[in-house]
Protein backbone atom coordinates (compact mmCIF):
# COMPACT_ATOMS: atom_id res chain seq x y z
CA UNK A 1 0.00 0.00 0.00
CA UNK A 2 3.00 2.30 -0.35
CA UNK A 3 2.19 3.49 -3.85
CA UNK A 4 3.31 7.05 -4.69
CA UNK A 5 -0.19 7.97 -5.86
CA UNK A 6 -1.76 6.70 -2.67
CA UNK A 7 0.73 8.60 -0.51
CA UNK A 8 0.07 11.80 -2.47
CA UNK A 9 -3.68 11.31 -2.03
CA UNK A 10 -3.33 10.75 1.71
CA UNK A 11 -1.13 13.84 2.01
CA UNK A 12 -3.67 15.90 0.09
CA UNK A 13 -6.53 14.66 2.29
CA UNK A 14 -4.67 15.36 5.53
CA UNK A 15 -3.76 18.84 4.27
CA UNK A 16 -7.41 19.53 3.45
CA UNK A 17 -8.49 18.29 6.86
CA UNK A 18 -5.85 20.41 8.56
CA UNK A 19 -6.95 23.48 6.62
CA UNK A 20 -10.62 22.90 7.46
CA UNK A 21 -9.72 22.31 11.11
CA UNK A 22 -7.70 25.52 11.21
CA UNK A 23 -10.55 27.44 9.58
CA UNK A 24 -12.99 26.04 12.16
CA UNK A 25 -10.64 27.05 14.98
CA UNK A 26 -10.39 30.60 13.66
CA UNK A 27 -14.17 30.82 13.39
CA UNK A 28 -14.55 29.56 16.96
CA UNK A 29 -12.00 32.11 18.21
CA UNK A 30 -13.83 34.94 16.47
CA UNK A 31 -17.16 33.78 17.93
CA UNK A 32 -15.80 33.67 21.50
CA UNK A 33 -13.80 36.91 21.09
CA UNK A 34 -16.59 39.09 19.83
Amino acid sequence: MSEPGMEARVEMITTEVGRAYHKALEKAEKNTAG
